[in-house]
């Protein structure tokens, strides 16, 4: 029990801190003053689509998963916001931003998915198959409408997310190229190859043929 008391003293200090209070009560904070001054606890995660279409655009399949995020790629969205000493760990270009997709076949991403400090790493095993080979997106933030203040005051942060998007279109003469892993990297082509991955994961195989289609949207929320 003693415990649990020092350890609710400590949270109410830190929300003191950050909600800019100069004194602690014995009150326990509304459910809405938790969430303003301990918004800082809010997670980065999200989720990628696959859409599998014919030459005629018919889809054959629509397959949506959770996405794993690396370690190596947070630190580099930590030197994209304050600067490369604090992403010291993220590899190569500590500037760009993430916006590549690449794919794969029978790979495992694990937790250190990194393109260039490990080996084997990701970039050796992408798929280069005709129509298949690493591609730039188009990135489509969205701010949630309830983060924009009102009235004048602060309003209440629900996050933001951004929407990553590639189409591949098989070539020519490919028959049978299966797909069953995507990875989000940074360092735009042509000026790669890309230097590090944000996300990464596996999903149920996808049988590819000529002139087929294959949508990877990537959607990475903060908050």
């Amino acid at each position: 029990m003693k415990q649990t008391k020092l350890a609710l003293s400590a949270v109410m200090i830190v929300a003191v801190g950050l909600i800019g209070t100069n004194f602690v009560t014995g009150s326990e904070m509304t459910g809405q003053e938790k969430f303003d001054a301990l918004s800082n606890s809010n997670a980065v995660y999200g989720h990628l689509t696959i859409v599998h279409s014919d030459p005629d655009g018919n889809i054959l399949s629509y397959i949506q998963t959770d996405n794993v995020v690396s370690a190596i790629g947070l630190d580099c969205m930590a030197a994209l916001v304050f600067g490369g000493t604090a992403g010291s760990n993220c590899e190569g270009n500590k500037t760009a931003t993430f916006s590549t997709i690449g794919l794969f076949k029978d790979e495992t991403f694990p937790n250190t998915m990194n393109v260039t400090a490990f080996s084997p790493n990701l970039f050796t095993t992408i798929l280069t198959t005709n129509g298949l080979e690493i591609g730039n997106g188009t990135a489509t933030p969205t701010e949630d409408s309830s983060a924009n203040p009102t009235s004048g005051g602060i309003g209440i942060d629900d996050g933001s997310k951004s929407d990553i998007e590639v189409t591949f279109t098989v070539g020519s003469q490919v028959s049978g190229q299966v797909v069953n892993g995507a990875a989000l990297f940074n360092t735009p082509l042509p000026s790669g190859p890309s230097d590090a991955v944000l996300a990464g994961q596996v999903f149920a195989p996808v049988t590819l043929d000529s002139e087929d289609t294959l949508t990877i949207t990537w959607t990475i929320e903060i908050g």
